[in-house]
């Protein structure tokens, strides 16, 4: 992107010392580098949201995560509880 930037400075300077037939061809060229500049912001702009909604979705996951493993661990260390009713058809 910043070469295409220089490239289109680069040619606004061109613009300024050409003549006048010579300043049309230049602009169109200068609009079109002007178009690809906009398209690659516009993907940088995509590609930063992503990049910070992917780090706060992997927050989550890892809070699951933990949570699911913290639930599992309690679970294992309550003693087991038994039916009575169970218990006494047993005997």
């Amino acid at each position: 992107m910043n070469k295409l930037i220089d490239y289109r400075q680069h040619l606004r300077n061109k613009v300024r010392r050409a003549t006048p037939a010579e300043k049309e061809t230049f602009r169109a060229e200068k609009q079109g580098v002007t178009e690809q500049i906009t398209e690659l912001r516009k993907r940088l702009k995509y590609a930063d949201g992503i990049e910070k909604r992917s780090a706060h979705i992997d927050n989550c996951l890892d809070q699951i995560h933990d949570t699911i493993e913290n639930q599992r661990l309690n679970q294992q260390k309550q003693p087991v509880k038994t039916d009575r009713r169970r218990e006494e058809s047993l005997r």
